[in-house]
């Protein structure tokens, strides 16, 4: 054997031997957003701490539009993450639940538990969810 491939197939086995995973990329498209005003928000949760309002790990944001929207988490290690969006129509970068627009990983209905909006990441993933919104005129 070739002194290349000797390395070659040492660097293959070290890597098999619990060298950290490369970090993913996980798309989220939101459906069913009901307007263009303020951002949509969203987090992806390894702990309960801060799920699931704030403080989770990994964080993405974007204008908000009608119809859908599509979010990306870069650089996301492998492991398990709840999901938690929310439409942000105010601009004051905090969820309000009484009127503005909430969406769960898995589409998990409210109240969500951290495991059932919970899925894995392992290279790539992709959740498609729906924002849902309490039947009530606004803010006030």
């Amino acid at each position: 054997m070739t002194l290349f491939k000797s390395l070659s197939l040492g660097a293959l086995a070290a890597l098999a031997c619990g060298l950290p995973a490369a970090a993913a990329t996980v798309t989220v498209t939101i459906k069913d957003v009901h307007s263009g005003t303020g951002f949509v928000l969203a987090q992806l949760c390894d702990k309960p701490q801060g799920y699931p309002v704030a403080g989770c790990k990994y964080q993405a944001a974007v204008p908000a539009e009608a119809g859908k929207v599509e979010l990306q988490f870069h650089d996301v290690t492998p492991g398990v993450y709840a999901l938690v969006a929310f439409h942000d129509e105010d601009g004051d970068f905090v969820p309000s639940v009484a009127f503005e627009g909430t969406a769960f990983g898995n589409d998990a209905p409210p109240p969500r538990p951290m495991a059932d909006a919970s899925f894995e990441v392992k290279d790539e993933a992709r959740q498609t969810i729906h924002m849902t919104y309490r039947p009530q005129e606004g803010p006030k």
